[in-house]
């Protein structure tokens, strides 16, 4: 029984871990994003222009 309670356990920090860090990569991803758009709005201005 604190076999399986341990697995589980460990189970649980390794999820939480991996929630952390997609919810990092989400946070980096969505500021990163504006910044895309706007340095393709601003190359594409210069060459239209």
């Amino acid at each position: 029984m604190l076999t399986l309670l341990l697995l589980l356990l460990l189970l649980l920090e390794s999820l939480l871990l991996l929630l952390l860090l997609l919810l990092l990569l989400l946070l980096r991803g969505s500021r990163r994003a504006p910044q895309w758009s706007v340095t393709v709005t601003s190359s594409t201005g210069c060459t239209d222009s």
